[in-house]
């Protein structure tokens, strides 16, 4: 009996600290969409940062914020997370210093990548969320209003567990600002 409860407690023991991800056992979605350069069809301006409408969280003392994405030429996206309005090109220029520094948080970070396309006044962006047990993807399409304009109207989440595929209509609108220096699109996550 003593023989088995030995190996017993280290294999709990293992699992506990182990997470799924560095067990083998997790594996992140793929993203559905191919890179491509963005200059072939200038229908967005590039050179800033894009914001959303403004999202208050619930409850007592909810905070105001923004989404922040940034297009690049080369089609790479990187989704920058959310601040609050008067804050945003604050943000957006602790995010340029991160990807300066090697070891920052967000060129390591997979969740903050992924891909922008455009056809026409069509707009498609695939990218990483954090999840459970690998990462989830998400394609978001929708239309380009103007060259500082977009709207997400659908979003497409594929999940790498029994969830599969989920989609939900949205009426996400995105505006430009312009801002310099941009974070660079240098990431190991996106070929």
């Amino acid at each position: 009996m003593k023989s088995i409860l030995k190996p017993s407690i280290w294999i709990v023991c293992w699992l506990a600290c182990a997470s799924c991800e560095k067990t083998g056992l997790c594996t992140d979605e793929k993203l559905s969409l191919t890179r491509s350069d963005l200059t072939a069809t200038p229908a967005l301006q590039t050179n800033g940062y894009y914001y959303g409408a403004p999202i208050t969280e619930t409850g007592p003392g909810g905070r105001t914020y923004q989404k922040v994405l940034v297009l690049y030429q080369n089609g790479v996206l990187l989704s920058a997370g959310a601040a609050e309005l008067p804050k945003l090109n604050e943000y957006v220029r602790s995010i340029e210093r991160s990807t300066r520094t090697p070891g920052g948080n967000v060129p390591g970070r997979k969740s903050s990548w992924g891909i922008c396309t455009l056809d026409g006044r069509s707009i498609q962006l695939n990218y990483w969320i954090d999840g459970h047990c690998g990462r989830s993807t998400v394609l978001a399409t929708g239309d380009v209003l103007n060259d500082t304009t977009f709207q997400i109207t659908q979003l497409e989440k594929h999940y790498p567990d029994s969830r599969g595929v989920q989609t939900e209509a949205v009426e996400q609108r995105f505006s430009f600002r312009r801002f310099a220096p941009k974070p660079d699109s240098t990431n190991r996550f996106i070929p």
